[in-house]
């Protein structure tokens, strides 16, 4: 019995094989719901299983332990990017503007939080602390599992 659970612990733990597990898992509901293997070029469905294929990357692999401000600039610079890309389309202006200011903020923040960090000194420098303030923030909300949760939440609820 102990064999056996090693054995599934060994299978949860790796995180290629979860990801494997749960793209099955999709492809099959997909297939259930609507009768074919992938999803239609509609854009609504490519939101949505970008979406969901960003969570779950992101989790398993970009960020599996800890965020750190530079997970958070190469999460929200693509969102920034298709953000721009999609102005036109969007329907409610003033949530496109929060979103890429609330991106380019994050941006800028994890820049600065990197930017101010002296290694060299002491955790209690002043520029330190202040870094560290700024890493607690965007880290926060910078996750990809946040930010892709987010955007894929309110595409699931405009599209469907």
């Amino acid at each position: 019995m102990q064999p056996i659970i090693t054995k599934m612990r060994l299978l949860l733990t790796n995180r290629f094989v979860l990801f494997s597990v749960f793209s099955s898992v999709f492809v099959v509901v997909q297939y259930c719901s609507f009768g074919s293997w992938l999803p239609s070029t509609e854009t609504k469905d490519i939101w949505f299983y970008s979406g969901i294929f960003m969570v779950l990357f992101s989790m398993l692999f970009i960020e599996p332990y800890y965020t750190s401000p530079k997970n958070v600039i190469t999460n929200a610079i693509p969102l920034l990017l298709v953000f721009l890309a999609i102005k036109t389309d969007f329907g409610d202006q003033h949530l496109w503007w929060t979103t890429v200011v609330v991106l380019i903020v994050l941006i800028i923040t994890s820049i600065i939080a990197l930017t101010i960090e002296n290694k060299n000194k002491s955790p209690d420098y002043r520029c330190n602390k202040v870094s560290n303030i700024l890493k607690d923030f965007v880290v926060i909300i910078g996750q990809g599992k946040v930010l892709y949760s987010a955007v894929f939440v309110y595409f699931l609820l405009t599209y469907y």
